[in-house]
């Protein structure tokens, strides 16, 4: 009933108001006035006066019509609710249903349309596209990125085997050196205890036989010790180029997978605008959110479809 009163005042305020707009009113007006402004010596003014009058008219024949489709919905509302109040409890309880999940539904579809999507129409479209592979995809990236930490821990470890083999060679090397120099100082001190025994034994008639003797021993001990020492600083200096040898072939192989990998990554990376399988794994967890909440979107719209037809 008050909604009864309520558009009852706005039908007599519409029609009020109507009324003040009625064309009628046009050919109400003053003649002698129209008359003295038409008799005017200006004919621009008298030209603009009739023009202005014009658009007035005009304007006043759109508020009418705008007025009158107005009227014309309250009354349908009027009608409606009318209709309504007129039924029983048993045929109003259905419609209050309805009503109840049109406003639970409109409410529904409104959140969704004001949440802040999670990924841009590009991505969604592409995750769309591919949904069933990516999963393989983001096991293939993981497995590809772990092979690269390990292909960057082998180059690392390789770098410094190579690094201290060179430091050995080089020790060895220098040993070489020092037993070369060794040789010769060594050569030339039992030449010069030779030959001085040979002169203090002449000269002096002196048997230094044993001396000799014992100078020579003590020669070639020194010059095995010497010998065994170069011996192994040339087989160190040997066996450290093989190494060395073997981890560049090593670390090539290793370099053309890394290559290989970092290519795959970086391709995978590039197609699907992520930096890491981490991203690329939360990219599509929120794909897979919307798309849920996509799905109870269309959902929610066919519902409200229904329940506002019915």
């Amino acid at each position: 009933m008050i909604f009864s009163k309520i558009f009852q005042r706005n039908k007599k305020k519409k029609e009020e108001k109507e009324s003040d707009f009625d064309l009628s009113q046009y050919a109400k007006l003053e003649t002698e006035e129209i008359v003295q402004e038409l008799n005017q010596s200006d004919a621009v003014q008298a030209k603009n006066y009739v023009v202005d009058l014009c658009k007035q008219m005009i304007q006043a024949s759109k508020d009418i019509e705008d007025n009158r489709s107005e009227y014309q919905l309250v009354t349908k509302y009027l009608n409606d609710i009318q209709i309504i109040e007129d039924l029983t409890d048993e045929e109003k309880k259905p419609i209050a249903e309805c009503a109840s999940h049109v406003c639970k539904l409109e409410k529904q579809r409104t959140d969704y349309l004001q949440t802040e999507r999670r990924l841009t129409e590009s991505q969604y479209a592409q995750m769309q596209e591919e949904e069933e592979n990516i999963p393989g995809v983001i096991k293939r990236l993981k497995e590809n990125e772990t092979d690269l930490d390990t292909s960057k821990r082998n180059m690392a470890v390789i770098e410094g085997k190579k690094l201290e083999w060179s430091m050995q060679r080089s020790a060895a090397v220098k040993n070489q050196k020092i037993m070369r120099t060794a040789a010769c100082y060594l050569f030339v001190i039992f030449l010069t205890f030779m030959a001085l025994c040979g002169i203090l034994s002449w000269y002096f008639v002196i048997d230094l036989q044993l001396v000799m003797t014992i100078i020579a021993i003590a020669a070639v001990l020194a010059g095995a010790f010497i010998l065994i020492r170069y011996q192994d600083s040339s087989h160190c200096v040997r066996q450290m180029d093989v190494n060395r040898n073997h981890a560049i072939t090593v670390e090539n192989h290793v370099k053309i997978r890394y290559v290989n990998t970092k290519n795959a990554v970086d391709y995978t990376c590039e197609k699907y605008h992520v930096r890491n399988a981490k991203e690329l794994e939360y990219f599509y967890g929120q794909y897979l959110d919307e798309a849920r909440e996509r799905e109870n979107f269309r959902k929610t719209s066919s519902d409200l479809e229904y329940y506002t037809r019915k």
